[in-house]
């Protein structure tokens, strides 16, 4: 081979070098831009949420507000018909883990009043006799709702709408994880707990429904918008040091009230 040709692929095997970095460097750009753009959005598309009011809802009222805004959302999760067809697949996913790890359906129950430990949470998940039990407080949504009612939020029923569908498969991540606890067991809950069950929990519901609604450029409650913001800057890690510091500082200021 002559000297020439062998200059020639040395410098073929160096351009192309070159090209894969700048290749590599370039598509690694393109992600961070498309985080960026999807964390731009989200700021602009949370619910503003103004300083909670506990309002008080009679049965009556509550009952309409599920028949009239949540049970239609809730139908449409369990027959695949969301309007985004990954949360639905998203949904089915979950059902076969929850059904394969405690041999059982979700159950689910509709409690037509606040937690009994605080007025601001959604839903919540757990086992009760070793079976599975998702339960959604009506009170909090209409409290919710009426807020931005109140403060001319227009796009509320979009809200909601997310936002029951991101508790729900919050909640069916626990279960099909294994991180929640038995109702009546007596063995100490303690905030190391609660901290490994939520940092896992919300690290699934940020990757696979929260980053999904932000492609889709859907609206959200400004919480799950603060949580999606918290694990993008944590690098999306379970197991990062920054992603348990930043769960603790959430649940611990609440955790004593749930012993």
């Amino acid at each position: 081979m002559s000297r020439n040709k062998r200059k020639e692929e040395g410098q073929e095997k160096a351009a192309k070098k070159k090209f894969g970095i700048f290749a590599k460097a370039i598509a690694a750009f393109v992600l961070v831009i498309f985080a960026a753009v999807i964390a731009a959005f989200l700021r602009q598309n949370h619910a503003q949420e103004p300083k909670l009011t506990i309002h008080r809802f009679e049965e009556t009222q509550m009952t309409e507000f599920w028949a009239k805004r949540l049970q239609p959302v809730a139908q449409q999760l369990n027959e695949r018909t969301f309007p985004l067809k990954e949360i639905n697949e998203r949904y089915d996913f979950l059902s076969v883990k929850i059904k394969s790890r405690y041999n059982t359906g979700l159950g689910a129950d509709v409690v037509l009043g606040y937690h009994p430990v605080h007025p601001y949470i959604l839903a919540e998940s757990c086992l009760v006799g070793g079976k599975t039990c998702l339960r959604i407080y009506v009170a909090a949504y209409c409290n919710l709702y009426k807020i931005w009612e109140e403060n001319g939020v227009a796009q509320r029923d979009e809200i909601i709408r997310n936002s029951l569908a991101v508790s729900v498969l919050h909640e069916m991540d626990h279960l099909a994880g294994g991180w929640v606890r038995e109702k009546a067991s007596d063995k100490p809950y303690t905030i190391d707990d609660a901290v490994e069950s939520e940092k896992r929990a919300w690290a699934e519901t940020c990757q696979h429904t929260l980053r999904v609604m932000a492609e889709y450029r859907y609206k959200v409650l400004g919480s799950d918008w603060e949580m999606y913001r918290h694990w993008e800057e944590c690098g999306r890690d379970a197991e990062s040091p920054a992603w348990d510091s930043c769960i603790r500082a959430i649940y611990a200021p609440v955790h004593n009230r749930f012993k």
